[in-house]
């Protein structure tokens, strides 16, 4: 018998199985797997921040840091349920971001209309399983409420406000949720309106209760967009404003379908300088922008056939024209990988009456590469991340606490770095991105507040440790993401400044900018350098941080990795 004989046996034995034991014990495996990779895992920076801003009053959580961050408020609120009783930190992340995943796995497993064995395989996929389940961010919450949003998606016109409600709930985890959110509900309202009788339909559709969900629902965005909107003092940067603007672009409305599916075009280690790159490089980029369009261009066929275009096209162009113009970082493609479970769980039965026939071959063929290439993902995340420290936080906070350096003057590193413009408007970070020849404007970033190091430190602590880090504010455990002018910034190194040169330094900085005269290279040396790899897909590229000791003390601190260069 031909294996794919074999399998498609194999394939209609569990599809015609009554009983939900392989659901059970994929969901089993799903729980035991991430419990499990939870307790390796080290909190990164942007875990630690939401628990830093928990920790602070319910008014700025509110009212202030949104704009700042970005977000709504909502899971800094969850948080706040667990800082509050001073649990341990990784225990306040990890626990409420695994109960919302084991939620939402339950429900794509158990109430999710695909075949078994697409149910029972999806969970595994790498933003599912790891990105949202071992990395504790908002997202989760979105996880749960889209999939929410699929369940009583078939009800929404005889109970609109209940399909409204999880709406909110998308709305309040993250700011992609309220940009789905709204491409979902103007597909709806577009749904409704008959524009053949347009003057008549439209009198109808206002008359009726879905209008009235519907309404509520933009009232509540609309609060919810001010209550977020960036703050003039927010120090946040695009992601892809350091491309060319025609590479934005292409990456923007087709790179990033790539990226959610089967390629990896940017990471946290790798932007789109593509002229930078070497030959296969560009033919990578080439197959996977290649790669996106068709699967841009095959989606929207498919969805017009049966159709459900608009509820495609509206969300996913608004999430692509903020990914452009707005804001975007390499873990957002996660968002639309979510959406497409979404917009397949919603049409499945319209799918599988029309065009599962007609492009079965294309739709399996498709299925198959993501879910494997993901799952391939999954488990390659899963090893780095148990063999590797994914962040430095665990082992500079145990290697603080061990040597007691808390008793000395401790600096954390800030930003500090040339920034270049070109004639364009393009910005670079470093020299070595721009010919000299194009070289229009040169200046220095410097934002003494930007300490991602202390963020990382502080929560094993549970009060301020780094006497550089907040001097205006200490108690507040999270960057503020403002922008400083340069007065500012000359007012918080003056004050750094009296508090005179630190024992200990974690992370190389420019002391001489604030200690005027000093050779500070010289009088620091190297007594622990910590290494770590940032997970992302299948890959794992190290990043390190150094610990380094004033020289009056260099005699009396551990002999644990002592060398001497020079700072």
């Amino acid at each position: 018998m031909k294996i794919s004989e074999l399998l498609k046996d194999y394939y209609n034995k569990i599809e015609t199985d009554k009983s939900y034991i392989r659901e059970i014990l994929a969901f089993c495996l799903f729980c035991v797997c991430t419990i499990t990779l939870s307790f390796f895992h080290e909190p990164w920076f942007d875990e630690f921040q939401a628990w830093g801003i928990s920790r602070d009053s319910l008014y700025n959580i509110l009212f202030v840091i949104p704009h700042y961050e970005g977000h709504p408020p909502l899971w800094h609120l969850i948080l706040k349920c667990f800082t509050h009783f001073n649990l341990h930190p990784e225990l306040c992340l990890k626990i409420p971001n695994l109960a919302i995943m084991f939620a939402a796995i339950w429900l794509l497993i158990f109430k999710s209309p695909f075949p078994r064995l697409v149910r029972i395989t999806l969970p595994f996929t790498y933003f599912l399983f790891y990105q949202y389940s071992i990395v504790c961010r908002p997202y989760s919450i979105f996880v749960l409420a889209i999939f929410l949003s699929a369940i009583f998606f078939k009800t929404k016109e005889t109970n609109p406000f209940r399909f409204v409600s999880v709406l909110m709930l998308l709305c309040l985890s993250c700011a992609y949720g309220v940009l789905f959110a709204v491409g979902i509900t103007i597909a709806w309202a577009l749904e409704l309106v008959d524009f053949k009788n347009f003057k008549k339909s439209l009198i109808d559709f206002f008359k009726s209760k879905q209008f009235k969900a519907m309404a509520l629902l933009g009232v509540f965005c609309l609060v919810l967009s001010v209550e977020i909107m960036p703050s003039p003092k927010n120090a946040s940067r695009h992601f892809l404003y350091f491309a060319p603007i025609y590479l934005k672009f292409l990456y923007s409305f087709f790179g990033i379908l790539s990226d959610a599916t089967v390629f990896n075009i940017v990471s946290q280690s790798n932007s789109l300088y593509i002229w930078k790159y070497k030959i296969i490089d560009f033919i990578y980029l080439f197959f996977a922008m290649s790669f996106g369009f068709y699967l841009t261009f095959f989606l929207v066929k498919s969805f017009k056939q049966i159709n459900k275009l608009n509820y495609f096209i509206l969300p996913y162009s608004v999430f692509c024209l903020f990914c452009f113009f707005i804001y975007y970082w390499p873990h957002h493609v996660g968002n639309l990988f979510v959406f497409l479970i979404f917009i397949f769980w919603i049409n499945f039965d319209s799918i599988k009456e029309n065009l599962l026939d007609k492009n079965k071959k294309v739709i399996i063929l498709i299925l198959l590469l993501t879910i494997c290439v993901q799952l391939s993902w999954s488990f390659c995340a899963y090893i780095n991340d148990y063999k590797y420290d994914y962040a430095p936080s665990r082992a500079l906070a145990k290697y603080i606490k061990k040597y007691e350096l808390y008793k000395y003057k401790i600096f954390s590193t800030w930003t500090e770095s040339p920034i270049y413009k070109d004639k364009n408007g393009n910005v670079y970070f470093y020299e070595e991105e721009l010919d000299r020849e194009e070289q229009y404007e040169e200046y220095w970033q410097i934002n003494p507040e930007h300490q991602g190091t202390s963020v990382l430190i502080l929560p094993y602590f549970n009060r301020n440790i780094i006497q550089n880090f907040n001097v205006d504010y200490p108690e507040k455990l999270y960057l503020p993401h403002q922008y400083r002018t340069p007065e500012e910034q000359a007012e918080i190194k003056r004050k750094w400044k009296e508090k005179g040169l630190p024992d200990i330094l974690v992370g190389n900085a420019r002391l001489e900018s604030v200690f005027d005269g000093l050779e500070t290279k010289y009088n620091y040396f190297q007594i622990k350098t910590i290494y770590y790899d940032f997970v992302w897909k299948n890959k794992a590229p190290i990043g390190s941080i150094t610990v380094y000791a004033h020289k009056n003390i260099y005699n009396d601190m551990p002999s644990e990795g002592k060398i001497t260069p020079k700072l």
